[in-house]
């Protein structure tokens, strides 16, 4: 009898424990739940470093560019700068240097000379060519 009433005891707990929502595997449920939940936590971590390390570098390139824009703006600004002073001087030399004017003339009328001679080598090219003679000149 004894037997009997441990085990409807036994039954009625396990049937109370069961309808509570416990189950005899539940030690090792909680126990892969503990061990996932210290993966998680571990893995937060990792990616809570990889986060500011990936901030710094931005933060750190973002400094880079701003430096190297602000470098830039310098530089254009003195080349700008650089272009009117040498602009201004090669105005004084040729108006204070009539050689230099003389030159600078003579110059522009050769470059003129020079583009025409070009047209007229390539007209009497293509007449050669034309003609069916071939020409050994080189035009441009």
């Amino acid at each position: 009898m004894r037997t009997s009433i441990v085990e409807i005891l036994s039954n009625t707990a396990n049937g109370c424990l069961n309808e509570l929502g416990y189950e005899p595997a539940m030690v090792q449920q909680l126990q892969k739940a503990h061990d996932a939940i210290k993966h998680l936590q571990q893995r937060n971590d990792y990616l809570q470093l990889a986060v500011q390390q990936y901030e710094m570098n931005c933060k750190h390139l973002q400094e880079r560019a701003d430096y190297v824009f602000e470098d830039n703006v310098t530089l254009n600004s003195l080349v700008r700068t650089t272009q009117q002073e040498l602009a201004f001087i090669r105005s004084q030399v040729v108006v204070s240097n009539p050689d230099v004017k003389r030159l600078h003339a003579e110059n522009s009328r050769l470059a003129d000379t020079l583009k025409k001679t070009i047209r007229e080598a390539g007209h009497y090219k293509s007449l050669l060519l034309s003609h069916g003679i071939q020409a050994n000149a080189v035009c441009a």
